[in-house]
């Protein structure tokens, strides 16, 4: 048996591996943007802020970065949509519907 097959095996994984982080992870954030918007909870915030925080935190350190993202983001946004309002940020006498 010859080694040489392992070899390619192992560079077709970390090929795929490379370009799931450089590629795939970066362009989903304007997905996950899309649903935490559409969400408007606590909780997908903090997952989106979670998962995301390498990307977050290099783009509050790198302003170019930071308005790719905001901009990528808002791609995923229809313009018609308006979020719902999470419950607590309501005035208090409104109803839950």
């Amino acid at each position: 048996m010859s080694v040489e097959p392992k070899k390619q095996t192992r560079r077709l994984w970390i090929g795929w591996v490379l370009f799931a982080v450089f590629v795939l992870y970066p362009l989903s954030i304007g997905p996950a943007y899309s649903l935490m918007y559409r969400a408007a909870s606590r909780r997908a915030f903090q997952t989106y802020c979670a998962f995301y925080a390498p990307l977050i935190s290099a783009s509050l350190h790198c302003r170019p970065l930071n308005q790719v993202i905001d901009w990528y983001g808002r791609l995923w946004i229809r313009s018609d949509y308006t979020a719902p309002v999470p419950f607590a940020l309501r005035e208090s006498g409104e109803s839950d519907d």
